[in-house]
């Protein structure tokens, strides 16, 4: 009986926590690609001037100075290095001044917008792929969760 109270907590959990990482996952996709859409972009090189890690208190935060087209930008290094350097050495080491990211500059926006990890999708529609794989996959889960937690509530009451 407890284990079933614990599994149906569980559960509830699950669902609250999809509905609420759902919500923010797409909002937020879905805001990037309505500010990316339509917007002009070039593939161009992004050469590192100094790379920073800074310790904030969601985890490190790392981005790079460098220059585009003989413009200084500025750059999230979080899509290229797809994994957070513990320190400022390990960050020198794997992104050295003078190194060469290939990169979509979009010269209309403004702050670190301007400056996208080049990738085969370009930004807009990958936020957007991303926004529809989230409203797609939320439901689902939910679902399931919900399912599953449905049954042990049945299950709990026809053995009280």
């Amino acid at each position: 009986m407890v284990t079933l109270s614990l599994g149906i907590a569980l559960g509830s959990l699950i669902c609250l926590s999809t509905v609420l990482f759902t919500f923010v996952g797409f909002t937020n996709t879905w805001s990037a690609w309505q500010r990316y859409e339509g917007q002009h972009h070039h593939r161009a090189e992004f050469e590192v001037i100094r790379a920073y890690v800074e310790k904030q208190k969601g985890g490190p935060y790392v981005y790079a100075n460098g220059l585009v087209e003989g413009q200084r930008e500025w750059m999230s290094l979080h899509d290229y290095l797809h994994h957070t350097p513990r320190d400022e050495a390990e960050l020198a080491a794997r992104v050295a001044p003078k190194t060469s990211i290939p990169i979509y500059f979009l010269p209309d926006m403004k702050g670190q917008a301007r400056v996208r990890v080049f990738d085969e999708i370009p930004p807009a529609e990958a936020y957007h792929r991303r926004a529809m794989t989230t409203l797609k996959n939320g439901p689902l889960v939910l679902t399931v969760s919900a399912a599953a937690t449905f049954a042990l509530w049945m299950l709990r009451a026809r053995f009280s």
